[in-house]
C-alpha cells in the first residue's frame, strides 16, 4: 500500500515552494516518491468567490464538488494498490476542499441548507481521509503579506483556524503541524518526523 503525504494549510503559506524543495532534493528517487503538485486546483475558484469575485454561487460549489469527489477517488486509489509501496505526495488534499467549502458555506448562511447534506458527505470522508493518509500543515508565515487577489489575510487566518479545528477533532488523525517560519526550516523540520516520512528515510 502506498503511503500519502498531503501538506495542506490555506492559500500563501509555501505548500508548493515545500514540495519543490522535496522534489529537488530526492530527483534521484523518482521510482520510490510520487509527487502530485495543485492536487485540488479547485480551491483557486473559491478562493476568488471569497474575495466576492465570482459570479454564480452554484457553479462555485459544483466546482467544489467534483473537486473533492476527484481528491477523496484519486486518494483512496493509491491507499488500495496493495502492492505500491511508493510514497505519494501531494499539494492539498480533499481534506483542504472540505475546510474551504464549510467556511464558504459559512459566509453565505442563506445558501446552507441545501448544501448541507453535501458538506456532511464531504466531512465523513475528510474524517475518514485523515485516519489514512498522513497529513502536514503549514501555518501561515508571520511576515507574509501579500496574497495577490485570492484572499484577504483575515480569511487566510480563519481558514488555518478551521483547519486546526477539523482535524483536532478528529482521535486518530495522522497530523503533523510544522512551527517554524521559513521554507528551509520547514523541509528540516519535515524530516525530522520519521514516524510520517520513513520511506524518505528509506530511499
Amino acid at each position: 500500500m502506498c503511503k500519502i503525504i498531503s501538506i495542506s494549510g490555506s492559500h500563501g503559506v509555501g505548500k508548493t515552494s515545500l514540495i519543490d524543495l522535496i522534489i529537488n532534493n530526492f530527483s534521484e528517487h523518482s521510482e520510490k516518491i510520487k509527487f502530485f503538485k495543485e492536487f485540488n486546483s479547485g480551491l483557486f475558484a473559491i478562493g476568488f468567490a471569497l474575495n466576492g469575485k465570482a459570479h454564480d454561487f452554484d457553479e462555485v460549489m459544483f466546482s467544489q464538488q467534483k473537486a473533492f469527489s476527484l481528491g477523496y477517488e484519486t486518494l483512496k486509489y493509491y491507499l488500495d494498490r496493495k502492492s505500491d509501496k511508493r510514497l505519494i505526495i501531494t499539494d492539498r488534499s480533499c481534506v483542504d476542499t472540505y475546510v474551504y467549502t464549510d467556511y464558504f458555506l459559512k459566509k453565505h448562511p442563506e445558501e446552507f441548507r441545501k448544501y448541507s447534506k453535501l458538506l456532511e458527505d464531504m466531512k465523513t470522508k475528510s474524517q475518514e481521509i485523515l485516519r489514512e493518509v498522513n497529513h502536514v500543515f503549514l501555518p501561515p508565515f508571520k511576515d507574509f503579506e501579500v496574497l495577490e487577489d485570492r484572499m484577504s489575510l483575515n480569511d487566510r487566518d480563519i481558514i488555518w483556524h478551521n483547519f486546526q479545528e477539523c482535524f483536532l477533532s478528529e482521535k486518530d488523525a495522522k497530523c503533523v503541524i510544522l512551527e517554524t517560519n521559513s521554507t528551509l526550516e520547514r523541509y528540516d523540520e519535515i524530516l525530522q518526523h520519521k514516524e510520517i516520512t520513513p520511506v524518505i528515510y528509506s530511499a
